[in-house]
């Protein structure tokens, strides 16, 4: 039985290597225009179209709103100037550009001109996050060279240990929600598909993603922020925690805010579980064969079952082979070995009349055995026999 789980390990090893050298060379000799080719360059247009799309949907929102409030502030300017005849509109304008062009680097005065510090060690610690991160709210940037090439090459090492840390920790979060999809497995197995299963599971949770990562941070920034409604709040967590990062709701940033170093550090927090929170939903999203759809455009157009493909590999693409292994080890240490040589799975009533033959082998009759019998025939035995 050892030898025959060893020649099993070796062929999935080997069709595992098929399968990468499939994905590395399609066996068109180059980049020609196969199948495979015009499905890319197919998905390529359809990206195209949807930014088009997008930009069309986009315009025709918000376009009219901007107009809009852009006539109301040039009335409030012209109101203003009427009812201050000795400032010059020329005075105004650069007074204006100034604010304008200071808030948007992260300078800010309160309402009673007081000075609202922008790096303290709080401001800064969320700075940084964002940055590694790749948020990049935008709402403060360095203001000095040195602070510029400081951020260039706190980026260049920042990121990508980023990057790092956060596939560490998914993988290890990978463990146990396998474990809950064996378990699931092992209960509803026979009343659901695994498909249906694994399905099940992935709204588990991102109904649990849904709650821990957006309802209840919402209701607090909404209760924190006091020119937050619900639905900007919900906007702010999916923006931030996609890393998107547009900027338009940065909290903390309330003028007299309390506490308010702390409460930037408490957010930095939210946002490194949160991303890493969404990293493991894909991960758990792309493990469902059936939706790694990158398989369409990377196999060969011969290879038309890709989820048998998927099934018979075991291609898990936020997992790694030696997870694989593992997760390997832990089903033959539980004792769900292969049975080999049972007829455990065969109906009774066609073991009963059915029989097999065993033959006896043995080496080549030397010259001195002149036995024409060399080949003992055993008499049929029932199947399953010893």
């Amino acid at each position: 039985v050892a030898q025959m789980l060893l020649m099993d390990a070796e062929s999935l090893k080997k069709k595992g290597t098929e399968h990468q050298q499939l994905l590395a060379n399609d066996g068109s000799g180059g980049f020609s225009l196969n199948i495979n080719n015009w499905r890319i360059f197919g998905l390529g247009i359809f990206f195209l179209i949807y930014l088009l799309l997008g930009a069309l949907v986009f315009s025709a929102i918000e376009a009219p709103i901007e107009k809009s409030e852009a006539d109301t502030l040039l009335a409030k300017k012209q109101e203003f100037l009427k009812s201050h005849p000795c400032l010059s509109e020329r005075s105004l304008e650069d007074f204006i550009s100034a604010v304008v062009d200071a808030n948007s680097r992260g300078v800010a005065l309160g309402s009673n001109g007081s000075f609202v510090q922008s790096w303290s060690f709080g401001q800064s610690f969320f700075f940084a996050s964002t940055v590694v991160t790749t948020i990049g709210y935008g709402h403060q940037t360095p203001l000095s060279t040195e602070g510029k090439i400081f951020c260039i090459v706190y980026a260049l090492v920042g990121i990508p240990m980023t990057l790092l840390l956060l596939s560490v920790i998914v993988e290890k979060m990978m463990v146990p929600s396998k474990q809950l999809l064996n378990w699931m497995m092992d209960k509803v197995g026979h009343i659901y598909t695994p498909f249906t299963i694994r399905l099940i599971h992935l709204f588990m949770i991102i109904i649990l993603v849904f709650i821990f990562l957006f309802i209840i941070p919402a209701i607090i920034f909404a209760k924190i922020e006091s020119n937050w409604n619900m639905l900007d709040s919900i906007y702010y967590c999916f923006i931030s925690l996609t890393t998107v990062g547009l900027g338009d709701f940065i909290p903390g940033d309330t003028p007299g805010q309390k506490w308010r170093p702390l409460y930037k550090a408490f957010i930095t927090i939210y946002l490194l579980i949160g991303v890493t929170v969404m990293m493991f939903s894909l991960c758990v999203f792309y493990d469902i064969p059936q939706f790694d759809f990158k398989l369409f455009f990377l196999l060969p157009s011969n290879k038309s079952n890709l989820d048998h493909i998927k099934e018979e590999l075991h291609i898990a693409p936020c997992t790694s082979s030696k997870s694989d292994t593992t997760s390997e080890k832990m089903r033959l240490k539980s004792g769900n070995m292969p049975q080999y040589n049972t007829t455990s799975n065969i109906p009774e009533e066609v073991r009963e009349g059915q029989h097999t033959t065993i033959v006896r082998a043995r080496s080549r009759p030397t010259d001195d055995d002149d036995s024409p019998s060399s080949t003992n025939e055993i008499s049929p035995a029932p199947l399953g026999a010893k």
